[in-house]
């Protein structure tokens, strides 16, 4: 922009030499397809009104970004929602990334984290009752339903509350709600393939807001090959599905059939709560020799996950 405002003041008669400072603004475009946006300060003085400072510009470009990036790990925060309060079109905004790298550490380690904090941005697994014929969310192991605990193998819809989903006959192998674990085996099973065919696609995108490129490209500028390919664009990349975002919802697939870790997180909201009563219905044998095959499966998936494993090699790398 600079070499524009330079030229034109050069057109103008004044000289302009190496190392001249040139001070300029953007302003909105005279009329479509003009190419000259940058001009000086005071060609906008002697223009009358004529020329007009492109506000909106700087909001998008100098004021949004690096406002974004001091808010980024404010919960309660998104690109969108600060663009909205600067005025700006949401729309531009809706595909930013929150997350600028794997670099950055969790003030809370995840383990220790409340499984709304740690699951909120998971998929959740969604089921359809074969009674009422109501898709809902799987809740897991305990539904929650106003201060009481009661088997998520009910279906959530109160006028229904159909028992194994309605899936209440008996299955192939003889037992009640064979034909439920089956169901949500091949969900679990369909969802886990999604996730992990979503991972080795390979999408980054540019952490700047107003660039937001997407593409499965691998760039070789930067310090590590994550500077953003764009012209002109100075944001870095990174992994739009994360090793560490299959992971959690790997683990968050494990927590709806865990029976110790549902009853754990209840005994945890007791705690925090202690003026108010939560009562727990008992899970039937039946109930838990279901959830029991469900997360021997899940868990072997997780196994063979190396997000969570630490070579013993790096050890002797570090410390030979």
């Amino acid at each position: 922009y600079h070499v524009q405002v330079a030229l034109a003041l050069r057109s103008q008669g004044k000289a302009i030499g190496v190392g001249t400072h040139i001070p300029y603004v953007l302003c909105k475009e005279e009329e479509a397809g003009s190419l000259r946006r940058a001009y000086h300060p005071d060609e906008v003085t002697r223009s009358h009104g004529k020329l007009n400072i492109d506000i909106e510009w700087y909001l998008e470009a100098q004021i949004h970004p690096p406002v974004n990036r001091l808010c980024a790990h404010i919960d309660g925060t998104s690109s969108p929602q600060l663009a909205q309060c600067l005025g700006l079109d949401t729309s531009k905004f809706s595909h930013s990334v929150q997350n600028v790298g794997d670099d950055e550490v969790d003030v809370i380690p995840s383990v220790l984290q409340h499984d709304s904090d740690r699951f909120k941005s998971c998929t959740p697994l969604r089921l359809t009752c074969l009674k009422c014929g109501q898709e809902n969310a799987f809740e897991g192991v305990y539904a929650s339903r106003a201060s009481r605990y009661s088997s998520g193998l009910l279906c959530p819809n109160a006028a229904c509350s159909a028992i194994f989903w309605g899936y209440d006959q008996r299955g192939l192998y003889g037992q009640v709600g064979d034909d439920f674990a089956s169901l949500v085996s091949n969900r679990m099973h369909l969802a886990i393939r999604d996730c992990t065919r979503r991972y080795y696609q390979g999408w980054v995108v540019c952490t700047e807001g107003l660039c937001s490129s997407r593409t499965q490209k691998q760039s070789l500028r930067g310090r590590r090959g994550d500077a953003c390919s764009v012209t002109g664009c100075r944001g870095t990349v990174c992994m739009e599905y994360s090793d560490s975002a299959l992971y959690t919802q790997l683990k968050y697939y494990e927590s709806l059939v865990d029976v110790n870790h549902a009853l754990d997180n209840i005994q945890k909201e007791n705690a925090r709560q202690p003026g108010q009563e939560i009562t727990v219905g008992a899970l039937s044998d039946s109930h838990r020799d279901l959830f029991a095959k469900l997360c021997v499966q899940i868990r072997e998936t997780i196994d063979r996950n190396d997000y969570n494993w630490v070579k013993p090699s790096m050890w002797t790398s570090l410390f030979s």
